[in-house]
């Protein structure tokens, strides 16, 4: 037994899971978009730290776009079941996500990064250990960014073979 044979003989399991999946990537974009804007609102009271607005923007879209990535599994899910003839747009686009992605995992660790500087600079002792955290922070940020890139080449590779065995089938 295929692994075709098998997602469709368990057609209505994946059916809802694409339903689901579809649900939860909206609501991921739907509650990063309000959190999104009420940080920012609270936020923008604070004239010391108007870098932390740029930080929780950063990890706004970053929500946000995972909720677009889940909805890109629901999207492939349906496409591989046979739901969809072609691949949709969410689907098509999942690639140029996760190398956005990427580079807001870049933004972070620069974002982190600025926060222990922050805190050092408001403390009377300097850690021993500072240039290590900044490193770690950055090397942890780098790591995840190459993860969600390697990902995105990975489906942009894996996409057409799947059109491709569509049509031979």
């Amino acid at each position: 037994m295929d692994n075709r044979t098998t997602l469709l003989g368990n057609r209505q399991w994946v059916e809802r899971y694409v339903k689901g999946f579809t649900a939860l990537g909206a609501l991921m974009v739907i509650a990063s978009v309000i959190y999104g804007a009420l940080s920012v609102t609270q936020l923008s009271r604070l004239s010391e730290f108007h870098w932390m607005i740029a930080q929780s923007s950063v990890l706004t879209a970053s929500a946000c776009l995972r909720g677009i990535l889940v909805m890109s599994l629901a999207s492939f899910l349906s496409y591989v079941l046979g739901v969809r003839q072609q691949p949709g747009w969410i689907l098509r686009s999942a690639d140029k996500v996760l190398y956005i992605l990427g580079g807001l995992a870049l933004l972070s660790g620069l974002f982190q990064s600025l926060h222990i500087l922050q805190v050092v600079r408001h403390s009377a002792s300097h850690p021993v250990g500072l240039g290590f955290s900044i490193a770690f922070h950055g090397l942890s940020s780098a790591t995840i960014a190459l993860i969600w890139l390697v990902f995105g080449l990975i489906l942009r590779r894996v996409l057409p073979v799947v059109e491709e065995s569509r049509t031979l089938v």
